[in-house]
Order: C-alpha cells, then sequence, then structure tokens
C-alpha cells in the first residue's frame, strides 16, 4: 500500500480550517463541539446553538443570486440555446446553492457534465472545496481533482478520484485509511465505480471547472489564491455566542420554581420517593412539635430564582453585531437595529451600505468565473451534442438584490429632464433597464405624441397650402 497522506500535506492545514468552518455552516452541535475540542462529557449536556453561520451563508447566496445574472450572447442563436440549457439544467438553483457554499468555506467549484442518456444538454454541478485539490499558477486554476469516499468497511476507506485537466479527466479508485490515500486498484473491483471510464477525452483544449473564491486576500493562507470564508476570524465569538445562548437555557431551566416544604406534605409513589401532589385542593393542618399553631401554608416556601433574560439578550445581540459586522455586513441586514421602520429603497442602501459594498466585491469574483463557465458549457455543447453554435464567451452581470424605489427612479428621471440633461430615450431606459431597444423606441415615440413634440419638419415636407 503507498503511504500517500491523505489530504496531501500541502494542504492539511487547509482542509482543517474547512472541518472547522464546515462545522458552524452545518449548525451540528456535536460536530461543532467535537472541532471546539469539548470533552465527551461536555457533548452530553444540553447545548443552545445559534446558527448564525448558517444565515450568513445563506443571506451571502440571496444577496448575490436572489435575482438571476444577466447573461448576454452576441449571437441570438446562442443565446435562444443557452437559455434553453439554463432552464432545463436547473443553472440557477446550481448558482444559488455554490453561493452559498462559497460564503460558508470560502471558495466553490462549478464544473460541467454531459451524459447524453440523462439529459440532451451539458450539466453544471457543484463541487465543494472540500473535496479538491486544485492547481493554480499565477492565481489561475490549471487542474483539480475531486475527491469523495464511496465506501468504508472493515477499516478500509475507499475514495473515487476524478481529476481534471486540459483535455481530459482521469477517473481512479484508490482503497486506503482515514489519513492515507492507498493503493490504486480497478474502477470494477466494488460496485459502486463499475462501469466508470478511467479516461474520458473532453475534446476540448480546456479543464472544464471554475473555482469562484469568495474573498481575496485569505488571511490565514496569503499564500494561496483561495478565498476566505465569511466567518473566517470569528470563531471564537460563534463559540461565545452559543455559550450566551446555552447560559440562558440553563438559567431558565434553574430559574423554574421550586416548593420546599416539611416532609409530612410529600407523599411516596410505587418506587418509594417523596413527590408532592401540585393537584390536590386540600391538606390537614399540621401538628408539629414547636411550631405553634403552624398551618401548611405557612410551611410551604416557594422558591422562585431570578431569571437575567434582558442580562443574556444583551451579551447575545452584542456577540451576533461584531460577527455580522466582522463577516463584512451591517447588522441591519440580519434584522438587528432595525426598530421597524418601513425606509426606501434609497434608504435601504444608506443603512445597509457595508453589505452591498461586500456583496460587490463578490460579484466581480463571480462574474469572470461565471463567463468562463458559460463558454465552456457551450463548447461542451458544441462537441458532445452538435449543437452548430460557435462557442463564444457571454457578458455577465450579477444582479442587485434590492429593487429600486420607483418613486427614487421617477424623482430621478423628473429632475434630468428638467435640466435637459438626458433624452427621453435615455429617461425611459431608466425607468425600464430591461426593456430591449425596439420597445424603448415604441415608447419613445409614444411620449413624443403625447407631449405634442412630434412636429412635423418644414424643411423636408414643406408648408401646407
Amino acid at each position: 500500500m503507498a503511504m500517500i497522506e491523505w489530504p496531501p500535506k500541502a494542504w492539511r492545514e487547509v482542509y482543517a480550517h474547512y472541518e472547522t468552518h464546515s462545522a458552524w455552516y452545518s449548525s451540528d452541535p456535536n460536530k461543532i463541539l467535537q472541532v471546539m475540542g469539548e470533552p465527551a462529557a461536555a457533548q452530553q449536556q444540553r447545548y443552545c446553538h445559534v446558527p448564525l453561520a448558517a444565515d450568513i451563508a445563506r443571506v451571502s447566496a440571496a444577496l448575490l443570486f436572489s435575482e438571476e445574472p444577466r447573461i448576454t450572447f452576441e449571437d441570438p442563436e446562442a443565446q435562444g440555446r443557452f437559455e434553453e440549457i439554463y432552464s432545463k439544467a436547473a443553472v440557477a438553483s446550481r448558482l444559488s446553492e455554490a453561493a452559498e457554499v462559497c460564503a460558508a468555506l470560502g471558495g466553490v467549484f462549478l464544473k460541467l457534465n454531459w451524459d447524453p442518456e440523462l439529459a440532451p444538454h451539458p450539466l453544471v454541478s457543484v463541487a465543494h472545496p472540500d473535496n479538491a485539490i486544485p492547481e493554480f499558477k499565477f492565481g489561475r486554476l490549471t487542474g483539480v481533482t475531486f475527491h469523495k469516499i464511496v465506501r468504508q468497511d472493515d477499516g478500509a476507506t475507499w475514495r473515487l478520484l476524478e481529476s481534471h485537466l486540459p483535455g481530459f479527466i482521469e477517473t481512479s479508485l484508490y482503497c486506503g485509511t482515514p489519513s492515507l490515500l492507498g493503493e490504486r486498484l480497478p474502477l470494477d473491483t466494488i460496485p459502486e465505480t463499475q462501469g466508470l471510464e478511467p479516461v474520458t477525452v473532453t475534446g476540448i483544449p480546456r479543464i472544464l471547472a471554475v473555482y469562484v473564491p469568495n474573498l481575496l486576500p485569505n488571511r490565514q493562507f496569503r499564500h494561496l489564491p483561495i478565498g476566505q470564508a465569511d466567518i473566517q476570524g470569528c470563531e471564537g465569538m460563534l463559540a461565545s455566542l452559543d455559550e450566551v445562548a446555552t447560559s440562558l437555557l440553563w438559567e431558565v431551566l434553574l430559574g423554574q420554581g421550586r416548593l420546599v416544604g416539611p416532609a409530612e406534605v410529600f407523599r411516596r409513589d410505587d418506587k418509594g420517593r417523596k413527590i408532592f401532589d401540585i393537584h390536590r385542593k386540600a391538606y390537614l393542618g399540621l401538628d408539629i412539635p414547636g411550631v405553634a399553631g403552624a398551618a401548611t401554608g405557612q410551611l410551604i416556601d416557594v422558591v422562585q430564582f431570578e431569571i437575567r433574560t434582558q442580562q443574556h439578550l444583551d451579551a447575545a445581540i452584542y456577540y451576533a453585531e461584531q460577527i455580522v459586522n466582522a463577516a463584512g455586513y451591517s447588522p441591519q441586514t440580519f434584522g438587528l437595529r432595525i426598530e421597524g421602520r418601513a425606509e426606501s429603497g434609497t434608504a435601504l442602501l444608506i443603512r445597509e451600505r457595508k453589505t452591498f459594498l461586500t456583496a460587490a466585491k463578490k460579484a466581480a469574483y463571480w462574474a469572470p468565473a461565471l463567463a468562463e463557465l458559460f463558454e465552456l458549457l457551450m463548447q461542451v455543447d458544441a462537441v458532445h451534442f452538435r449543437s452548430g453554435i460557435t462557442p463564444s464567451r457571454p457578458y455577465v452581470e450579477i444582479q442587485d438584490s434590492i429593487r429600486p424605489d420607483i418613486r427614487d427612479i421617477a424623482q430621478t428621471a423628473d429632475l434630468l429632464g428638467r435640466a435637459a440633461a438626458a433624452s427621453i430615450s435615455t429617461r425611459v431606459r431608466l425607468v425600464h433597464p430591461e426593456w430591449p431597444d425596439d420597445m424603448v423606441e415604441a415608447e419613445v415615440r409614444k411620449i413624443m405624441e403625447e407631449q405634442g413634440l412630434k412636429l412635423p419638419d418644414i424643411i423636408q415636407d414643406g408648408i401646407a397650402d
């Protein structure tokens, strides 16, 4: 058995960070306590987790792809074919999924697949960074090996490796241990990998995968062109937030009312344990030596501990705000400090400026990566599905997730018109940016007719007799 460490030594520290961020993203208390190094006894106690890390990843994806990106090809035939593939292959859903993983783990891979028996068009799939070993040159992806565990039995770990290189994809099977790759075996050794081709010629002199970093540079791994997760550097505060939530939970449990009284007011159950029947409506007075005229009600004390709710909530909000701020978002994006206000689009942009700046930074990484991915998609379609369309790179624009207030747009158009600073065509495009040219021209003609601006040309038509 080959003694090759897995993951490779150069990526071991990176994968340790992936494991930590994956635990927080999963919102699984057991995984979180494990990566925090808590003893097994602590993991058995009641633990209250606040899924803020998962919420941050979800919000990041919504900011980028709550509206579908605008993708434009110069060739109308390419545009039509792409829109067909985009719809049938559910690419919009894949992008939203990829964006969430990207924010949670610091990056994501999008790769292209094809199977004529499964679908008559290329397919886009999402690969998580903790299942990939990439190769970079000058910051660009030159190769990547995707890996996954397909079977674990009798101490043996079976891994399937899929290496993407320009022009071909190599698939291999290894049998080893959780920390060692092991020896290479034929793909038909186990049922899970039977029928797979060891080498697939793509017919395209480029790798059929792209990498999208979340944000660069990565403060932990500045020597690598891999993105950093939104919660990088916030792990300690996330743990503190959970400690506050857990403390509040125990405060509630321990703060429940208790009754303290003499043994005579308790009865024994079938197992001989003393219990107090809270539903019993009447008790006989007790003749307790040394306590003259004592009544049962005077001898039963109700103990009610104070629950420090507000102090815990203040601490939780403090940590939540610090985490959100460190991740690059405004607290208002997560419902903090909103005070029930309903604001216009302009006021919202001002109040959540930090959130939109972060989203714009991420969009700058997504747009070129998607342009490359969709160009490769059209190449796969041309080579393997004989589309007959010449592949080209589209223009990709990530849409703003916040729709502008129509009142603000109307006011802007009105001011531009009064100042004679924009034509009618420009103002129509401002109000209706999604309209094609023919609709804009038709609207301009209608406006000019209604306002009496479309007068006959005297020079051309002459003066009527």
